[in-house]
């Protein structure tokens, strides 16, 4: 038996890498072999003649202590996700280990680290982490991990903890992962549609989907969870950070850093589920090889996402969805919606159309919105939950209800949530915009499923090539000149950053159809001069209106209320791009109607009662004191109105003359529109 484990998981080339390694092996050698995962695994280079000790196994929230053998990087090697194959030998060099594939995964004789950027964005925008703060969660290596084994009371806080150490065996390849006996509520790590690795480790979740990226060009640089939490600049450089397989535990910081991101433009896609459900804090720091203090363990504060829901980060959560831990399961895919988005281009799908569903797609974790359905049956999020309010849903999969009388490893596990009876158990596939785009696939098993649907393929391709650019922001839609019939266009409300504040009108030209129009905010991009510009619009019968090439668009609205995505691709002519989406709602005639007609009324109830209240602070209108024109039970006369008073009767019959001609043709368009719409 060898095991070892590193004693930072993410370093440079150039940098020092420190393994520490306990071997039974009799002859007391061994070696170090040195892969990186792309396509494949490749052989980088080796550290060889070691001399091996065996050092006790200790719990699995302890610091092991096992020597270290340190081991310059070369400077040539390309960042990446490396596995370190630890290999027994005798006095001469000989093998004499048992395991001879070379493997990303295994139980023992591996180690899993990170080669960071040497020249962070510049050969690569694309960011891709690792989650090894989940892969430590669920290492057994020790007896325990973060759902089995021993809790104790940590002596600082006072409180009764589970904490796991990332300074054993373990974390992602190289530790003991547990298979759980049939009948036990904790998750299973074996996998009914992926028998070769168990599911929590980097074999099963990172390695398909980083054999994709290299093997389809995508240049991407790598990182770790610490990374993330440590370096508050991490994500400055790039335009993309992707999330993939089963990303659980997260730092307050690493959320921190990832919201700053989406603030200043950058972009998200979660290829992932059960995202960043638990809260992380990181202890225990001892000085590494770099001679830096490290944390080499974490705690899990099983409150934090009630205080915080995850949703606002990722637009969905666990909590709306669940998993279905062992054996196989119920053939759930993605039904789509909104086919004609960005999304879905070049996939063929339409609105209703399933995909995903024979591969079992949806699980075996996932994350859902809160949403209910409009009049037209479109999916909208309802936010009650912590989902952004702008949050486009593409794809629902809808979970059946367990049947209790199954047992509790069997069926769908939902996740606990505040009021069991607030919507639809539903695996929610969507996005959002904040400055930067946020894409959610919310299920574990997107990875598994990518190299064979064409469908999660292609839809994978059309999020990376636009997301791996800078995020600019839409504004719009914009009010305009014009003489015919007005279009009021729904809109989300304001974020943050001030966005507009809807409903906004354009009239038409004579003739034609309603019109509006957008403009792309550039404020943001390095370089304001010489940019092009692309437009597109999808959704009904919606048309662009030439020119395309401007930094303002104009675009016919559909002829009948469906949801629409407006895209724009700026360029600077030296390789630099960005990317803005949009998407909203156009209003129909008749909830045009009805909006202005109960607008009327409103200003109607507010000037009959304006003359009647007077303004006291913090009194609504049922315990404002009423003055005028009552009784003064004290004189026992009328109150004598003032020159102000009066003039408010003036304009009060002024405006309710207007108001009434106003209610009377809103009332009589209504009454036109239903008219038409029965016959």
């Amino acid at each position: 038996m060898i095991q070892g484990y590193p004693d930072r998981p993410s370093l440079r080339a150039g940098e020092k890498l420190r393994l520490h390694v306990s071997t039974d092996n009799p002859h007391r050698r061994f070696r170090v072999e040195f892969y990186r995962q792309g396509e494949k695994l490749v052989r980088m280079g080796s550290l060889d003649g070691q001399i091996g000790h065996n050092f006790a196994r200790l719990s699995h929230y302890e610091d092991w202590g096992w020597p270290g053998y340190d081991f310059q990087i070369p400077g040539d090697w390309s960042t990446g996700a490396y596995v370190a194959m630890l290999v027994e030998t005798d006095e001469q060099g000989k093998q004499i280990s048992s395991i001879n594939e070379v493997a990303a995964d295994g139980r023992d004789a591996r180690a899993l680290f990170v080669v960071k950027s040497s020249a962070p964005g510049q050969n690569a925008r694309i960011l891709y982490k690792l989650s090894l703060t989940t892969y430590h969660a669920y290492n057994y290596s020790g007896g325990g991990n973060l759902y089995a084994g021993k809790w104790f009371i940590d002596p600082i806080t006072k409180k009764r903890v589970n904490k796991v150490s990332m300074h054993r065996p373990g974390g992602g390849t190289g530790g003991v992962i547990p298979h759980f006996d049939t009948g036990n509520t904790l998750p299973s790590s074996f996998d009914s549609y992926d028998e070769r690795s168990p599911r929590q480790t980097f074999a099963h979740w990172d390695v398909p989907f980083i054999a994709w990226l290299e093997n389809n060009g995508y240049r991407v640089d790598y990182c770790t969870d610490l990374d993330l939490h440590e370096e508050h600049d991490l994500l400055t450089p790039y335009h993309l950070l992707l999330s993939v397989g089963h990303d659980e535990y997260w730092s307050e910081q690493m959320r921190a850093h990832v919201e700053a991101f989406i603030l200043q433009g950058g972009n998200v896609a979660f290829f992932s589920g059960n995202t960043c459900w638990w809260h992380i804090e990181f202890c225990d720091f001892v000085k590494c090889a770099d001679d830096e203090l490290h944390p080499t363990a974490f705690v899990r504060d099983f409150q934090w996402w009630k205080k915080s829901p995850e949703n606002s980060l990722t637009g969905v959560s666990y909590r709306n969805a669940g998993g279905w831990w062992a054996g196989e399961r119920d053939p759930v895919g993605y039904t789509v919606q909104n086919a004609g988005h960005w999304v879905y281009e070049g996939t063929g799908l339409r609105d209703g159309d399933v995909f995903g569903a024979d591969e079992r797609l949806v699980g075996y974790e996932c994350d859902g919105a809160l949403f209910t359905r409009d009049n037209r049956g479109f999916p909208v999020p309802t936010g009650e939950d912590g989902t952004p309010s702008d949050f486009v849903i593409l794809g629902v999969g809808t979970l059946a209800d367990t049947d209790a009388s199954a047992g509790p490893d069997k069926g769908w596990q939902l996740g606990a949530r505040e009021n069991q009876e607030q919507g639809p158990r539903a695996a929610t596939m969507g996005l959002y915009t904040r400055r930067g785009i946020v894409f959610t696939a919310a299920t574990t098993d997107w990875t598994r499923v990518l190299t064979v649907n064409q469908h999660v393929d292609r839809i994978t391709r059309n999020i990376l090539n636009r997301l791996r650019s800078r995020a600019v922001r839409i504004v719009g839609p914009l009010s305009g000149g014009g003489h015919a019939r007005v279009v009021v266009v729904r809109r989300q409300p304001p974020d943050d950053e001030g966005g507009n504040v809807g409903p906004y009108t354009r009239k038409a030209p004579e003739g034609g159809g309603a019109t509006t129009q957008f403009q792309v905010d550039i404020a943001g991009l390095p370089e304001q001069q010489g940019l092009k510009y692309r437009w597109a619009i999808s959704g009904g019968d919606a048309a662009a209106q030439p020119p395309l090439d401007q930094p303002t668009f104009e675009a016919a609205m559909p002829s009948s209320p469906a949801p629409v995505t407006v895209t724009v691709e700026v360029e600077d002519g030296a390789g630099y791009r960005a990317f803005g989406t949009l998407t909203f709602t156009p209003l129909s005639q008749q909830e045009y109607l009805q909006f202005q007609l109960w607008c009327r009324l409103r200003e109607l109830a507010a000037l009959a009662q304006r003359p009647f209240r007077e303004a006291i602070a913090g009194a609504d209108e049922y315990t404002a004191r009423l003055v005028f024109p009552l009784w003064d039970s004290l004189t026992g006369r009328a109150l004598i109105p003032s020159v102000q008073d009066l003039q408010e009767v003036v304009l009060g019959t002024q405006q309710l003359a207007k108001l009434a001609e106003q209610l009377r043709e809103l009332a009589e368009s209504l009454i036109e529109y239903e008219r038409g719409r029965t016959t």
